[in-house]
């Protein structure tokens, strides 16, 4: 809990920075997870390692399913593919994955059970949508003034601006498409 109280810069700066500084812990503890893309977008899967970084294990489609094995230390994160948009599973920002049986019992005769986390868009704000979808077709910050509008609006839309200008060019569908992709098999020592 105290390794979550700061922001994670993680590679290229990518996830929100509303997202409290994770990284992932020693653990033994086994867990199996079946990550379930129930939005309508494409949704990019981050494991938090032992350093904080994000690693990408590949994008889900709308409605794709994928199997991991990982471990109950090890915090996992979502993105829009295109946007970059923070989305949640289960309803939280940041998916934990439990250990896959409970209590003493015979491990080898047992059949593994999945615990299954839904991703989701989040709900946004109109105003926000609103702010992102002006702010993307002004030429320069200077033009958010031009807009007959309060000024406070003119404020926030200029500031929505600059924070879509800070985003990186290249979404991250494009970004994956050419380098090696990860095996899914998620296994640490």
């Amino acid at each position: 809990a105290a390794g979550h109280a700061q922001i994670a810069a993680g590679a290229a700066g990518r996830v929100p920075a509303e997202l409290p500084a994770l990284r992932s812990g020693v653990s033994s503890h086994r867990a199996f997870v079946l990550f379930h893309n129930t939005s309508n977008r494409h949704v990019e899967l981050f494991w938090i390692n032992y350093s904080g970084q994000r690693a990408s294990y590949g994008i889900l489609q709308p409605d794709e399913k994928r199997k991991i094995d990982t471990f109950v230390s090890h915090p996992w994160c979502f993105v829009d593919a295109y946007n970059l948009t923070k989305f949640l599973v289960n309803g939280q920002e940041v998916f934990f994955p439990v250990v896959w049986y409970e209590g003493s019992i015979d491990l080898v005769r047992m059949m593994i059970k999945r615990q299954i986390a839904r991703i989701h868009a989040p709900v946004r704000p109109l105003r926000e949508i609103c702010m992102e979808r002006v702010a993307m077709r002004l030429p320069n910050t200077y033009a958010a003034h031009e807009i007959e509008v309060p000024a406070s609006i003119s404020q926030d839309i200029e500031q929505t601006f600059k924070e879509l200008k800070e985003k990186p060019q290249q979404s991250t569908l494009q970004r994956l498409e050419q380098p090696e992709r990860r095996n899914q098999q998620h296994q640490h020592d």
